[in-house]
């Protein structure tokens, strides 16, 4: 049996992607799903970036997402929220 992945990019943008993925396993010549349709979404932020480099898919749509992005972060990682110091009465 074979495995192939199918992804495809949707809004990719030089600031943000969507990025859909399936798996499949070919069987008797036929496509048969492996799971769930995967989603996910980043920003071309630090972590955005981080995300996408770390998929699980082929380095191709990995490429051609960077080329839309190029070589620097668009958008800033948001910053994370402080956390309140409540004092004692």
């Amino acid at each position: 049996m074979e495995q192939i992945i199918k992804v495809e990019t949707h809004r990719l943008t030089e600031n943000f992607v969507e990025i859909d993925i399936q798996k499949y396993i070919v069987f008797e010549g036929r496509e048969i799903k492996d799971g769930e349709k995967q989603s996910t979404s980043a920003y071309n932020n630090p972590s955005g970036r981080e995300r996408i480099k770390n998929l699980d898919i082929p380095q191709n749509f990995i490429d051609s997402v960077f080329s839309v992005w190029g070589d620097e972060p668009t958008v800033a990682d948001p910053e994370k929220p402080k956390m309140l110091e409540v004092k004692k009465q």
